[in-house]
């Protein structure tokens, strides 16, 4: 469920007049969209935590292929590059006003200062542009992978058995579950 639709919280700003809910949770919804956007353009199979590649700490990374920098001042940042070859596509979005902008080309194979042209939260996006996935595969050999392919390149990744397993039972609870969910203690 929705926090900004959950009347249990705040019902002054949880209760929708005619179907809309209250523009005062629209920061909440605008940053989940933008968030939204980034992970559905990464490989987030790939992209893990990888925050020693950034000066300011804060890096999901595919080394050599993408990076997604979250700079919280805006200004520069140096990162770690060294794996990639070529030049990587470089944007930046102003989280606060939600402006996504397309600055110089990066160049590979070294560290690079990355400037961002606003001074407040931002994130940085690179990526390599010959780099794209495919359609995955499914296949089950004594469990469960997904695979990707491009040109030059071919990956596997094993499905925990334990997540497959609680993904099928869900259709035999018979109890709503709390377990791994948010909870206001308010």
């Amino acid at each position: 469920m929705d926090l900004y639709l959950d009347l249990s919280h705040d019902h002054r700003r949880n209760n929708p007049v005619g179907g809309r809910p209250e523009p005062y949770w629209d920061t909440l919804r605008d940053a989940m969209g933008r968030t939204r956007a980034y992970a559905e353009r990464t490989n987030l199979l790939a992209t893990v935590p990888h925050n020693e590649l950034a000066s300011i700490g804060f890096c999901l990374a595919d080394p050599g292929t993408e990076y997604l920098v979250y700079l919280s001042q805006g200004g520069e940042v140096t990162v770690d590059l060294s794996t990639a070859s070529g030049t990587l596509n470089t944007e930046c979005m102003h989280l606060s006003e939600g402006n996504a902008i397309l600055v110089e080309p990066t160049a590979g194979g070294s560290l690079g200062t990355l400037k961002v042209p606003f001074s407040d939260n931002a994130v940085l996006y690179a990526k390599d542009p010959k780099v794209r996935i495919s359609y995955p595969d499914f296949i089950w050999d004594n469990g469960l992978y997904i695979t990707e392919t491009q040109k030059t390149t071919a990956r596997v990744h094993a499905v925990p058995g334990a997540l497959l397993r609680s993904l099928w039972a869900e259709g035999n609870a018979s109890a709503k579950s709390n377990k791994g969910m948010y909870k206001d203690e308010k």
